[in-house]
């Protein structure tokens, strides 16, 4: 269900509503004092009003715009208030006050949420909270694309969803709200195209650019680019693409959720919201599990991990909170991860529920390798004050050579021949990272450091 009664904890919806049904509160001609010009387009003016109100008072704020005529947008704010003046009450969708055809341009008044943007709550995110807040908010958002989706006669498509469209409210963040419904549309059957070159391209499908009709499909697109910014904390760009969404912040099964969605042919996209945002919450499950397991592992086995898995499965304090439903309520998971204090210590428990004691550092191939790489750096280091050493006419060449080409070229050779499965478990900077890409990084700037190296020797250093 999307549209419901006003419920009496609404507090947003239920002071909009007695403030203009007061018997002062009746508009006139330059009744609207302009407060602030929030945006402005070659068809759309947006502004922040005050209503004036007998007894010199006023009223609001409230959000007005102002669309050209003719222009071809502004349709979904009538079906929108046509819904709203019938007794339809939307959750995540603005109020509409009033729309009015005034000489040149139609007026939308409607409320003001007062919030954050999604772009400001992912932007204040720290790094390694973006994960559980994007399992928090990309289903809320999917229920709120589900207002406009079945909440109609005919769905109306968003086509233009992006970070500074979605309200995060004061009143309760994580039940967000779509505004700038400017550019939305209803679908029509059998069109074969639409308005093209409207929306923000990161986030725009293909066929919103003349490929074709939008339709849900189109809203599905954008949803998947809004969880690649939720992760990353950036805009998703054509090389990501070619990526296949592949970079740190985004584990495999949020990639492989967002490749979907965000797939250029609609027909290889998820066919609706619902879902997607089944596919977010799994994978949002998925990913805080193997977190929840990797911290586990990386804890002191000492210390009696099989309770911090077993917190796995209950719901703890550090636990992802539950993605908020279109009735308001939310639906929690059916297993939350371990909270980051429960999973401090511990070894790692197998599938058949038998401890497993995390990885060690002195393995069979490491205490054979590991010596060696330190006898030969701490030799290194010493030969440059021996008695018997002569740097020669280019004592910076042979110092760089001595203090960071042979260094760097034995852990090189020890990183490659070590187990390195201790070395990703415990050191932080390492944790979660792809050993691959971090094998490609170490030998770019062992390049680097050689390149530079006989650039020196060049110079005659």
């Amino acid at each position: 269900m999307v549209t419901m009664d006003a419920p009496k904890t609404d507090s947003i919806h239920d002071e909009l509503t007695a403030r203009l049904e007061a018997p002062d509160a009746v508009q006139a001609p330059g009744a609207y004092r302009v407060e602030d010009v929030l945006k402005v387009s070659s068809v759309e003016t947006t502004q922040l009003v005050y209503l004036r109100v007998s007894g010199g008072r006023e009223l609001g704020p409230y959000v007005r715009k102002l669309i050209a005529r003719g222009s071809g947008v502004g349709g979904a704010y009538r079906s929108l208030y046509r819904a709203q003046s019938a007794g339809k009450r939307f959750r995540q969708l603005p109020r509409i006050v009033s729309v009015a055809d005034t000489g040149r341009a139609t007026e939308v008044v409607m409320e003001h949420v007062k919030g954050a943007t999604l772009r400001e709550v992912v932007d204040a995110a720290r790094d390694a909270d973006r994960a559980t807040l994007a399992w928090l908010l990309m289903p809320a958002v999917c229920d709120a694309v589900l207002e406009l989706h079945e909440g109609f006669e005919t769905p109306i498509v968003h086509r233009d969803l992006t970070p500074r469209n979605i309200i995060c409210p004061e009143a309760d963040p994580a039940t967000p709200v779509l505004i700038d419904l400017g550019i939305a549309r209803e679908w029509r059957e059998g069109a074969e195209a639409d308005t093209t070159r409207f929306g923000t391209r990161s986030y725009a499908p293909p066929e919103q650019f003349g490929f074709g009709q939008t339709d849900v499909r189109s809203d599905v697109y954008a949803l998947g680019m809004l969880a690649f910014f939720c992760l990353t904390g950036r805009d998703p760009g054509p090389e990501d693409r070619e990526r296949g969404f592949r970079c740190s912040p985004i584990g495999p099964a949020w990639r492989e959720v967002i490749a979907k969605a965000g797939a250029l042919d609609p027909a290889g996209r998820y066919q609706g919201v619902r879902e997607l945002k089944a596919a977010f919450q799994a994978a949002g499950e998925t990913e805080a599990s193997i977190q929840a397991a990797a911290e586990v592992e990386a804890a002191p086995w000492e210390t009696g991990g099989a309770e911090a898995a077993q917190s796995g499965h209950e719901t703890a304090a550090g636990g992802a909170p539950a993605a908020g439903g279109a009735d308001g309520k939310k639906d929690a998971p059916a297993d939350r991860p371990a909270s980051r204090r429960g999973a401090q210590g511990g070894s790692r428990v197998s599938g058949a529920g038998v401890a497993e004691k995390p990885p060690r550092l002195f393995t069979l191939r490491n205490v054979i390798v590991l010596p060696i790489w330190a006898f030969l750096t701490l030799m290194t280091f010493y030969l440059p004050f021996s008695p018997d050493m002569d740097l020669g006419s280019k004592p910076v060449f042979n110092l760089v050579g001595y203090f960071l080409w042979l260094p760097g070229l034995y852990a090189l050779v020890a990183y490659a021949l070590m187990d390195r499965c201790w070395l990703f478990a415990r050191v932080p900077a390492l944790r979660g990272r792809e050993p691959g890409l971090v094998a490609v990084r170490m030998v770019l700037a062992f390049a680097l450091i050689t390149a530079g190296w006989f650039v020196l020797a060049v110079l005659g250093w």
